[in-house]
């Protein structure tokens, strides 16, 4: 037995019905895409099916029109599966159906299917095939839809419209001068969120939330329903009229039935295979403004889990992401546009790339998917607020001087944590750091602050005073090299005591990344009391007494608050060893038995 290579689901070769007049399984049909001399090739529809002993394995599939077979033994298939992949036939029309307008670039295709990540199998491979007679490319009627039991919200009340005085436009309301042809092709274009948006800033666009053109525009290829977009056609044909609206709400995913959710779920796979195939590649591997390497700048980064150490073993689903290429780019002067590549895996957003275009100049930065692109103007840009996760960037916010944020371009939901790449003055330069398609690693630079000569430096000290964490008291304002205040001591010492033994992120290190403050209780020059503060809400905190002091008011005292991502400081990613033994592994959380090769702490 085998898996199709787009939707992970066996071939179980089952019928159904007597054997003269069974019905064949779709996931019987089969399909291989392989290699020849002139390039990759689909053969036709071959049928899969166990022998009477179960030991039938061998694969037919006519390859041409002269009638030669391409003959796969499927105890083999790991061998041929370097060059050669099986699709069901259902899930190669559903692929096929997305280039409808394109050539089908074989040899990106072929990289694109060897790129799944992990978390794309595990979700795939979970929704069970059996029994399921339905085929994911089946046309479908209304009732397979809304036969589930559900319950389904009446539309809202219609919102009424300002009267339009003759020659008359409010300033609020641009879109009244629109001719409705237009604002109808803005509203099919525009995601379902931002008309959501739309529709609460302008009463004329709102209009259009009730216009049934508009929801039918959702079931088509490339739209939110598509994978139920031959209902346009079974209605057409039928002469039945839809409620589209009801029926945009009924075909939500929590509402689907199990084969109406695998069926999304495959579509989703396929539109993600043509845009990793039709994705536009950086210009070269490793490539970097000749200013980034001439100059000093002032840097701001984040990244997401990365690959650290080359030693470090590369399975084939690892769980850090593996840097392919580096980028540097040089800010134009003038103002412009900022637009945002965006890629759809399953249900996360992952960020591909940039571009900055200006009336003279467009520079790119990382990978631009075809249809995937939002655009920002910028002036006096400063940075991004980074929703970042694991295995990349998901979403971005663009950030100018004296303006708010923009709104988030990709999904949050998978994000870990946000950040702040944001300059006190102007960005002139940025990196990043992208694996095969996604962009994982991010920096924002500008040049240094510039002190006035009226206004030197701070000194040493002060610095000192305002950022070091003082123990066993806290130094005086005559500060000296001599001081007790910087003598370590030995831990064997009698009497010598550390402030504290713990892991950062609760017992385990399992909370590390969502330290946000570490708070420290002073009563009399001496530390009484460390409390970690971990996510965003306050009440999800830990303490530690630091030894006994009974007559310490609990209400009273000095308090030193060390924020993590924020003004004073930055937060701490992982804690990172890597150690080696029989396998060489790494290890985020505690330590291991093995000999340390080194620590990396970000």
């Amino acid at each position: 037995m085998f898996s199709c290579d787009i939707c992970f689901g066996d071939a179980n070769g089952k019928n159904y019905g007597n054997e003269e007049d069974a019905e064949i399984h779709w996931t019987s049909t089969i399909r291989a895409l392989y290699p020849t001399s002139t390039g990759y090739r689909v053969t036709g529809v071959g049928l899969y099916h166990y022998g009477q002993d179960n030991h039938d394995y061998v694969l037919k599939l006519p390859a041409d029109e002269q009638g030669r077979f391409l003959t796969l033994k499927i105890r083999n298939y790991d061998y041929y599966k370097k060059d050669t992949f099986l699709f069901h036939d259902a899930c190669w029309t559903i692929l096929k159906t997305y280039f409808y307008n394109v050539p089908i670039p074989w040899n990106r295709l072929v990289y694109a299917l060897r790129l799944t990540s992990s978390r794309m199998v595990h979700q795939l491979r979970d929704l069970s095939y059996d029994g399921d007679r339905d085929s994911p490319n089946e046309p479908m009627s209304v009732n397979d839809v809304t036969s589930a039991k559900a319950t389904i919200p009446a539309p809202t009340r219609r919102v009424l419209t300002r009267r339009r005085t003759k020659g008359c436009i409010p300033d609020d309301e641009i879109f009244m001068a629109l001719p409705l042809e237009v604002r109808q092709e803005i509203a099919e274009y525009l995601p379902m969120r931002d008309f959501y948006n739309l529709r609460l800033a302008s009463r004329t666009m709102g209009d259009l939330f009730f216009d049934r053109r508009f929801w039918a525009s959702k079931f088509v290829l490339g739209g939110d329903r598509d994978f139920i977009s031959c209902l346009k056609e079974t209605t057409r044909q039928l002469k039945v009229k839809t409620h589209w609206q009801r029926l945009y709400i009924r075909s939500t995913s929590s509402n689907l039935s199990p084969s109406l959710y695998r069926r999304k779920t495959i579509w989703q796979r396929c539109c993600w295979l043509r845009d990793i195939s039709l994705i536009t590649a950086p210009s070269g591997h490793d490539s970097y403004h000749k200013d980034l390497v001439e100059a000093d700048w002032d840097w701001k980064e984040v990244q997401a889990q990365l690959r650290c150490s080359d030693d470090l073993p590369l399975p084939q689903y690892p769980n850090y992401v593996q840097v392919r290429c580096n980028q540097g780019i040089r800010i134009p002067l003038s103002p412009g546009t900022i637009a945002v590549s965006v890629i759809k895996e399953m249900q996360i957003t992952y960020i591909t790339g940039l571009q900055f275009k200006t009336d003279k100049r467009v520079i790119s930065l990382g990978h631009l998917v075809p249809g995937g692109v939002t655009a920002n103007r910028y002036h006096h840009f400063q940075g991004f607020e980074v929703a970042l996760g694991e295995r990349g960037i998901h979403a971005l916010k663009v950030i100018n001087h004296g303006d708010t944020a923009s709104l988030w371009i990709g999904e949050t939901l998978e994000a870990c944590i946000t950040h702040r790449l944001i300059m006190q003055q102007r960005v002139d330069v940025l990196k990043a750091c992208f694996d095969e398609y996604k962009m994982v690693k991010l920096a924002v630079g500008s040049k240094p602050l510039r002190v006035a000569k009226k206004q030197p430096p701070p000194s040493w000290m002060d610095y000192m005073m305002k950022n070091a964490l003082w123990y066993p008291k806290i130094a005086s304002g005559k500060l000296c090299f001599n001081e007790d205040s910087f003598s370590g001591g030995d831990i064997l010492v009698p009497g010598y005591r550390p402030i504290v033994w713990t892991l950062f992120g609760d017992e385990d290190g399992s909370r590390l990344s969502s330290l946000t403050q570490m708070m420290i209780m002073v009563y009399r020059e001496r530390f009484w009391k460390l409390v970690f503060f971990y996510g965003s809400e306050v009440s999800f905190t830990r303490g530690i007494d630091l030894g006994r002091l009974p007559d310490v008011p609990r209400n009273n005292g000095p308090v030193i608050r060390f924020p993590i991502d924020g003004p004073g400081g930055e937060r701490i990613d992982s804690v990172q060893v890597v150690i080696r033994n029989k396998s060489s592994r790494i290890s985020s959380r505690y330590f291991r038995s093995g000999t340390p090769l080194y620590y990396k702490v970000r």
